[in-house]
């Protein structure tokens, strides 16, 4: 097999609307309308889902799971920069000490 067909069977392969979404090709084929046309026009609805109850419950939900994850993220953070300048000033401490028996080596 020639290298650029194998490189095109890669790319159809992995960027594919099939491979990404599970349809057949970029036709349409294997796809679902959801268009509110396809479902009988203006009498079509989502079910109303932006004003539900559910949908605000969800996002109740949500945003305080979201905070604690920032929070998280920030006490970490923290803590690998104190650990970081524990360790900088550890080494300037080993620097200082190692400069201070050279100077005494050479007195």
């Amino acid at each position: 097999m020639n290298i650029t067909l194998l490189e095109n069977h890669w790319y159809g392969a992995t960027f594919s609307p099939s491979a990404r979404f599970g349809g057949d090709d970029e036709n349409g084929h294997g796809h679902e309308d959801t268009t509110p046309e396809a479902h009988g026009g203006e009498e079509y609805q989502e079910g109303g889902h932006e004003d539900s109850t559910a949908r605000r419950l969800a996002m109740a939900a949500v945003v305080p799971m979201v905070v604690a994850g920032v929070a998280v993220g920030v006490v970490a953070a923290r803590r690998i920069q104190a650990r970081r300048a524990a360790h900088a000033d550890e080494l300037r401490r080993i620097e200082v000490d190692a400069i201070e028996y050279a100077n005494d080596i050479a007195e």
